[in-house]
């Protein structure tokens, strides 16, 4: 099967990618399944979930609430265990992989102020003071908070809060980046910035990136490659290659191809949508 340019029409055709042994794989979920156990029984968020993200790309995965997106994030980084499959996530170099995560309530640790925040994984990397202070100045000089690096979180906006978490993520230097709905509960002028500003950072380093969104829009702006999924038990559905020159910015989706795009994803994403639903209701 080959898979076009701009189509969602086909699944994901793992056959196609690259061999086990690429370098150029950087993370190859199996058959990745996943079931919680609570006193109400068994709840199946994933099932059968093959998915290859290629190093240095960026990634978007979308679908109906509550079908497995933030549940294979956090499998994929580390943080959770599949029920079945396998997961292989590789660093650069034969070294152990160094995801950093991006989560829409931030994860930032309000009794440090924004520089503290951005030195943290630097600190519990083992780096010296000196250079850390230097790491850190960078990046939020990056993200525009140097007037308020001594400031604690309580005293900034949810957009500033937002600008810290990501500043920590790329001053850490990961070799993934895994990004939970991080721009989700900012307002429409706020997202849109954040969006433009994630787009020039990244292009920058080209850190290997997926994300998780609702957002249609944000995906096609943000994503090298944008996956959907069916609602739960979540599976990969298909996928789409916008295919958009970088760098990227917000005028793309004035574009008419945009919004062509557009119409296809929602389309292939409709009846998941409407399943969730129906299930909501029952």
């Amino acid at each position: 099967m080959v898979e076009t340019k701009g189509s969602v029409e086909a699944p994901l055709d793992n056959s196609a990618d690259p061999v086990s042994g690429d370098p150029d794989v950087h993370v190859r979920c199996s058959g990745v399944g996943k079931v919680f156990v609570s006193s109400r029984g068994a709840t199946r968020a994933l099932a059968g979930v093959d998915l290859v993200i290629e190093r240095g790309t960026f990634v978007c995965l979308i679908g109906p609430s509550g079908c497995g997106k933030s549940t294979l994030l956090r499998i994929i980084g580390g943080l959770d265990t599949p029920s079945e499959g396998e997961v292989d996530v590789r660093g650069l170099d034969g070294r152990q992989p160094r995801p950093a995560f991006v989560f829409q309530e931030h994860g930032i640790f309000p009794w440090l102020t924004v520089r503290e925040n951005v030195e943290f994984g630097l600190r519990m990397d083992g780096m010296r003071r000196t250079r850390r202070r230097e790491v850190a100045r960078e990046w939020i000089h990056r993200v525009g908070l140097e007037k308020f690096a001594s400031h604690y979180p309580n005293q900034l906006s949810g957009g500033m809060r937002q600008r810290i978490s990501i500043a920590r993520a790329f001053a850490y230097d990961g070799d993934l980046m895994l990004m939970d709905e991080p721009l989700g509960a900012l307002d429409a002028q706020t997202r849109a910035l954040m969006q433009e500003q994630l787009l020039e950072l990244w292009e920058r380093n080209r850190t290997t990136v997926l994300l998780v969104t609702h957002s249609i829009e944000e995906a096609l702006l943000l994503g090298d490659r944008v996956v959907t999924m069916t609602a739960r038990p979540g599976r990969v559905k298909g996928e789409m290659r916008p295919g958009f020159a970088r760098p990227r910015s917000m005028e793309l989706e004035a574009r008419a191809d945009f919004a062509g795009m557009k119409a296809q994803l929602w389309g292939s994403l409709r009846d998941e949508a409407e399943t969730t639903l129906l299930e909501g209701d029952r």
